[in-house]
Formats: C-alpha cells, sequence, structure tokens
C-alpha cells in the first residue's frame, strides 16, 4: 500500500508480510526504499522478501517494523511456479514476543568467554544470541547482528540503526562512517573563548551530525578522521537545526563528559551506503538559489589559488575556482575556500592526473549559487571527494574519455563568463525551458504556495518603460569596497556605516525598475547594476553625469533602452513592504 504520510508531506509504503509458519506483520518501508515497490520496482504482492534492518515498534498494542534495509529473495514472477505457502495452525497468532523469539535461546543456557578489557583476564558472562530482539527504551526494539547491551565488563554492546534514535532512549551505541568532518572551529562570545568541531556518521539507515564544544571539540578534532568507523555513545540529542544541519536524521547530537568516541578497526560486517541527493547540471537551474545540493562531476579546469582579505576578520583567505563538467555537456565553476583549496595539490602529489584534471570529483552540501550565472560554492559544512568508488563515477569517467577527451562532446557554461551577457549566448536558453509572461506569474505563484522560498524562470520579453523622474532613484551611491550605501558628510566627503571608510566621491550603481512584456502580459521587475550596465548601455556613473550636466542626453539613454527585447533570467522572491507580503521578481541574467 502506497500512500501519504500522517502529516501529509511525502509518500510512505506498507507491507503485509507472512513467514512460512503463517505468522503476518506490519512493515513500513523506510524513505529510501520507496522506488522498490513503485511500478518498475522488484517488491510485489508474492514476492519473497529478507528484512536486513529493521526496528519493532508497539504503537498501543499494535506491532510493526520499520524496515531500513530489504533484499528481495526472490520475486513474484519467479515465485509464480511454485506452490502457493500454506498457513498453519497458527496462521493468527500473534507476532512473538521478544522473550519468547525462537531464534534466541533462554538466557540462563548461553554464555560467552569475553575479555575484560582492564584486567586481561576471560570472565563468563550471559549473552543473548544473535539475532534475538533487544529492548532500546521507549517502547523500541531493535534486531541485531550482535550482543545487546550488557553492564558485564568485556561485553560488546548492540548497535542501534541511526533514523531510530530518539531523545527519550539510554544506553544506546550506533556505529558508522564518518562522511563529513569539519575543521575545529573556534569563537568568542560573552561568556569568553571556546571552540567547536563536528561531524556526520552515517550507518545504512541514514546519518546524524555530532557536534562537541571545548574540550570535547579538541579531542574529537584528534581522534576523528573522515572515511573511519566510529562506535559513538551517551551522546545528548535535541531536534536538528536545519539552518546548520544537512544529515538525515531529525535529530543532532551533542557529546558532554559521560560521551563515547571509539574508532572500529576492520569491522567488516559494517556495510555503510550513503545516500546522496546527487543533482545533475542541467536541473540545476531548478534548484532555489542558496540551497544546498550533492553534485558529482568530472573536473575540466583548476583555478591557481588566490588570497583574499576577509571582510569580517581582516585576515587572510584562500580561494580557488574549479570548472566541473558532467555527461549532460553543462559546466559549473566551483568556488572553494580555505584548507579546501588544498585538495587538488594533494592530488596532484597523491600522483593522480595532473592538478586533478580529468578525476571525478563527489561534492557534498554545496550551495548552489547565481554570481554571473549558475554556480556552485563551498563551505564550512561541504566535503569532497575525489575518485568516489561509485556507479555514477564509474559512468562520468567513462563519458570523460569518450565524448569530452575526444571533442565530440559540446560544453555549454551554465556559470561564470558564460552565464552573463558576455558569455557564449547559449547558456542561459540551455538552463531552462522558456516561459511566456503569464506563465512565469502562474509558476511563480504555484511555486510560492508550494513552499519554495524563491523562484526562476526564463522569459523574452521587452522593456516597455523604465521609471524615472525626480522621486524616483535609477542609482545610489555605493561604497567602492562592500557596495554599501554611501552618506555624505558635511566636509563633502562620503562615509560608508559598515566599513568606516571615506572616500571623496561614490561609486553608483544601477537600482533599475522596469516593466518588461509580451503578448501574454507585462511585469515590474528590478535590475541592479551589472544587468543594468547591459540594458542601459552604459554606467550608472555616467548616467549621473548626463543628469548634472546632459540631461537631454539622459532621456535619449532611457527613450533607446525602451522597446528591447531581452532573454532574461527571472527570480521571484515573497518579501514585505511596508507590512504587507508582495512578490518581487529580479533579473539575475540578461543577453
Amino acid at each position: 500500500l502506497i500512500g501519504p504520510s500522517k502529516d501529509g508531506t511525502k509518500q510512505v509504503a506498507r507491507l503485509k508480510l507472512r513467514d512460512a509458519s503463517g505468522v503476518q506483520l506490519n512493515a513500513l518501508l523506510a524513505s529510501q526504499l520507496l522506488p522498490m515497490v513503485l511500478e518498475q520496482g522488484p517488491v510485489k504482492k508474492g514476492a519473497l522478501v529478507k528484512p536486513s534492518n529493521y526496528i519493532l515498534r508497539d504503537d498501543g498494542g499494535k506491532r510493526f517494523i520499520i524496515v531500513s534495509e530489504l533484499n528481495v529473495v526472490s520475486t513474484a514472477e519467479q515465485r509464480a511456479a511454485m506452490s502457493p505457502m500454506k498457513p498453519t495452525a497458527n496462521a493468527n497468532a500473534s507476532f512473538p514476543s521478544p522473550a519468547k523469539d525462537s531464534a534466541a535461546p533462554p538466557l540462563s543456557n548461553v554464555s560467552t568467554p569475553a575479555k575484560d578489557e582492564d584486567t586481561g583476564t576471560s570472565t563468563t558472562a550471559p549473552a543473548v544470541a544473535v539475532g534475538s530482539w533487544v529492548s532500546m527504551g521507549s517502547g523500541s526494539l531493535v534486531r541485531t547482528n550482535a550482543p545487546p547491551n550488557s553492564s558485564q565488563p568485556g561485553l560488546p554492546r548492540a548497535y542501534q540503526m541511526i533514523q531510530g534514535l530518539n531523545p527519550y532512549q539510554n544506553q544506546w551505541m550506533i556505529r558508522g562512517k564518518v562522511t563529513e568532518k569539519r575543521e575545529l572551529r573556534r569563537y568568542q562570545n560573552a561568556r569568553g573563548e571556546g571552540c567547536v568541531c563536528s561531524f556526520v556518521i552515517a550507518d545504512a539507515s541514514g546519518s546524524i551530525q555530532v557536534t562537541g564544544f571545548g574540550e570535547a571539540a579538541e579531542t574529537m578534532n584528534n581522534v576523528v578522521h573522515q572515511g573511519r568507523m566510529y562506535a559513538v555513545s551517551n551522546g545528548f540529542l535535541k531536534p536538528a537545526n536545519s539552518q546548520f544541519n544537512r544529515a538525515d536524521s531529525m535529530y543532532e547530537m551533542t557529546l558532554n563528559k559521560m560521551s563515547q568516541v571509539r574508532e572500529l578497526e576492520n569491522d567488516s560486517e559494517m556495510k555503510v551506503k550513503v545516500k546522496y541527493n546527487l543533482v545533475k547540471f542541467n536541473n540545476l537551474a531548478n534548484i532555489e538559489v542558496g540551497r544546498f545540493c550533492d553534485v558529482i562531476a568530472v573536473v575540466k579546469e583548476v583555478g591557481d589559488v588566490v588570497t583574499l582579505t576577509s571582510r569580517t576578520t581582516s585576515e587572510p583567505l584562500l580561494k580557488r575556482t574549479v570548472t566541473l563538467v558532467d555527461d549532460t555537456n553543462f559546466a559549473v565553476p566551483l568556488t572553494l575556500w580555505r584548507a579546501d583549496t588544498e585538495l587538488f595539490s594533494r592530488a596532484a602529489e597523491g600522483g593522480t592526473d595532473v592538478a586533478g584534471v580529468g578525476s571525478v570529483l563527489l561534492c557534498r552540501n554545496v550551495r548552489r549559487g547565481d554570481f554571473n550565472g549558475i554556480c556552485l560554492d563551498g563551505g564550512r559544512s561541504s566535503s569532497y571527494n575525489l575518485q568516489p568508488e561509485i556507479e555514477r563515477a564509474a559512468a562520468l569517467k567513462q563519458w570523460y574519455h569518450e565524448e569530452l577527451e575526444t571533442g565530440k562532446a559540446d560544453i555549454v557554461s551554465v556559470g561564470g563568463a558564460g552565464g552573463g551577457a558576455g558569455g557564449n549566448g547559449a547558456s542561459l536558453e540551455a538552463t531552462m525551458d522558456r516561459c511566456t509572461i503569464s506563465e512565469v506569474l502562474e509558476n511563480t505563484t504555484s511555486g510560492l504556495n508550494s513552499g519554495k522560498n524563491v523562484v526562476v524562470s526564463v522569459a523574452r520579453a521587452r522593456v516597455t518603460h523604465i521609471r524615472s523622474g525626480e522621486n524616483v532613484k535609477m542609482w545610489y551611491p555605493s561604497c567602492p569596497g562592500d557596495k554599501k550605501k554611501l552618506h555624505e558628510t558635511g566636509t563633502g566627503v562620503w562615509r560608508c556605516e559598515a566599513c568606516e571608510k571615506e572616500y571623496e566621491q561614490p561609486l553608483n550603481r544601477f537600482i533599475l525598475s522596469l516593466r518588461v512584456a509580451d503578448s501574454t502580459g507585462e511585469q515590474f521587475i528590478s535590475v541592479f547594476d551589472e544587468h543594468g550596465k547591459v540594458m542601459m548601455g552604459c554606467s550608472a556613473d555616467e548616467m549621473s553625469e548626463m543628469e548634472r550636466n546632459e540631461p537631454w542626453k539622459l532621456a535619449q539613454v532611457l527613450s533607446g533602452a525602451e522597446g528591447k527585447l531581452w532573454l532574461m533570467r527571472l527570480r521571484a522572491k515573497e518579501d514585505m513592504y511596508k507590512e504587507e507580503k508582495r512578490i518581487r521578481f529580479t533579473a539575475v541574467d540578461v543577453r
């Protein structure tokens, strides 16, 4: 059965399972398993399946399992020739309780010799057989492949699945692979100086962010390494802050004095299938600006490392721009910052392709930007993996050798120089389907009503009016450094309140309001400095000079700009104006 979840935000799949003894049980599939039960999926009525990882829930006496990993032994078609399963006399029996599970012999009859880690001597302590049900608190039971929690020394503990964690449990332990680790960051606030470090750990059910402060952060920074296996226990769980946390779990973990982080060596039983939200480059235009996504592509070009100065701390800031391409024949620039700029230096030292060119790069949690077109920006939460061992990487590598190296692929840039008016011209049309003005308005309304923060569309329209006059500002005096508005002092000097610098002359920047139209409708849009120069044919400084000395020439420029036809990428966003909501359209690319 496939239907909406209780909150109506997503689709869920429910199964009715029956074993050879006739015992029936309801199952709820994790979201990543939904494709298995869709029309082309292998799971249909009559299929023989084996849940590998699952949690037993008890909801008011109704028991069901939540399945995070499911193996198909044989499909319904393969079993069509087999005789149907005959229910036994126990067909109507309820699901056996954990204490009576036939898979586990009585505890009193089982003993396991174990070595005490403190004394080094062997002890004999009761254990639970592999495959038994173990209580994990808050009415949850987990089927494990390892002995359960025990207070006896030397006995390993049962591992809880990450997606099964909740704040009402105690004495739990998870294990998984560290997929992301963020560098130690120091800060200072009203309570003094401190430091923070975090990492993301994943198992087959999902991932969770783990954070440590102070001494815990210092220890974590030295102990935890990306790509290795760890067991974590006794952390404090709280609801995840989606602004800084992009792991799968609805909770995040903070380490305290009672927490333990232990590296697992040669844990061959642990198979982590990290879930990626991979987006192909031809679909990046449909991702809202500012949202984070995962991409995988081939490195086409690697720029040099440049040193900038941070506006907030005045400290040196390293930056490197890398051009990526994928098999949709689009090229997108990726900006790396700080220590991430060393990624390709390490690749060159390690003997890969020249500075990483031709390598496959997997990027996690990179931000979709719109500087000079579509671009990708790395951040503190981003992570990168050169030459990842996943199926998609092998396909991209083959495409690179067969299509790109041989010159068969015609690459279109959708960012950097290719995204603006000075680019190759094809990028804007290639990124999205073109809409009429009426379709832009319809798509914007439906998109914002569905919960999107930003709706992006491409349209071809003609400028029919440019707002101007004594009470209309078409440009503003800006700071050459941070582009903030300058204020003129009584001494004829222009001052920036943000950076506290003074200038003799400001740098004027466009803030145009234009009405554009086609045969289906019209709409006012905002155009800022970069694209205003393209549409007006001159800079804001030049127009300011005309206004002071040659107003007739300014009127000619405005008249000449009206009536021109432009292909535009429009971004629509809802904001507040005079305590009322309005939808504001902004041109983010024109040609």
